[in-house]
């Protein structure tokens, strides 16, 4: 029901509620009597669900045109350049292995840390 954009499909949802308004509404056994004893019942049930249609619709419409339903997360990423020249100038004892993976759908805090002399 939602737009790649984060915008609410309104035919589709629109769909939904008419398709909960028949059966919860319109075809309410309560409601046999208003509809289904009269003459011009059938014609009072199409009146009042396209009156419900025209209103939900500009209700919708109106209400979910400047909302977004989703809300688009940016991570920030960095790179980091160090060429041979540069590692050149600094002691072989001041250089280590560095290692980061950064993944915020991945990262479990409770996660043991893996080993960084297997490659694991």
């Amino acid at each position: 029901m939602l737009k790649p954009d984060g915008d609410l499909e309104t035919t589709a949802a629109m769909r939904i509620v008419m398709r909960q308004i028949d059966t919860y509404l319109l075809n309410n056994p309560d409601l046999k009597a208003l509809f289904d004893n009269r003459e011009e019942g059938e014609s009072i049930r199409r009146k009042t669900r396209t009156q419900i249609e025209t209103i939900l619709t500009a209700l919708l419409t109106k209400r979910a045109k400047d909302f977004r339903f989703i809300r688009h997360r940016v991570f920030s990423s960095q790179e980091l350049l160090i060429t041979t020249d540069e590692l050149k100038k600094v002691p072989p004892t001041a250089i280590h292995k560095l290692r980061l993976h950064l993944s915020p759908r991945s990262y479990r805090p409770d996660a043991p840390l893996p080993d960084p002399e297997t490659d694991e």
